[in-house]
């Protein structure tokens, strides 16, 4: 193979939608409920049904999942972005809040009348709106590198398959 496979992935990228079977545990595979553990064994199961050129086919269910999951990744990190922009639209409200606030204590306003109320309950329902979504961060960070991590799971249970030696699948997720 002169061109390192490339021609056969490209080939591989074409044709997997053709599939009904791979189409079915490509759809299984990108999945986010599906352990990693039932992932494998489906990569397994999926390879020992094969008839004919196991490494073409092999190739194709790769090629599948991989446009499929990065498909996923590019959608998560788009999401992220968009995140960010409503946060820092957030941040700008939050702070807009706060200098009407000063400048009602500027202005001496009571604190007691209803438009000094009204200013530091729009601050604080702002600024808890700011909070609760800034605790979302860390969990939507973690969505594009829970894929990719899926992703090179599959591509080593994949791989061990056109090996020919099977990879066992992890431990099953706790079922607590």
């Amino acid at each position: 193979e002169k061109d390192g496979g490339r021609g056969q992935v490209a080939a591989a990228l074409k044709s997997w939608h053709d599939n009904d079977k791979l189409r079915e545990i490509i759809t299984l595979l990108a999945d986010d409920t599906t352990s990693e553990h039932d992932a494998v064994k489906a990569i397994n199961d999926f390879a020992g049904s094969l008839k004919g050129d196991k490494k073409e086919q092999m190739t194709q269910l790769f090629a599948g999942v991989f446009e499929t999951m990065a498909n996923q990744r590019t959608s998560a990190q788009a999401g992220i972005k968009r995140f960010f922009k409503r946060q820092e639209e957030v941040a700008n409200r939050v702070n807009k809040a706060g200098a009407e606030l000063r400048e009602l204590d500027k202005k001496q306003v009571k604190h007691d009348a209803q438009e000094y109320v009204d200013a530091k309950t729009k601050l604080a329902w702002t600024n808890n709106v700011y909070d609760e979504r800034q605790k979302l961060l860390p969990y939507m960070c973690d969505v594009p590198v829970i894929i990719e991590r899926r992703l090179g799971t599959y591509a080593r249970a994949v791989q061990a398959q056109i090996d020919g030696s099977p990879m066992e699948p992890p431990p099953p997720p706790d079922q607590t």
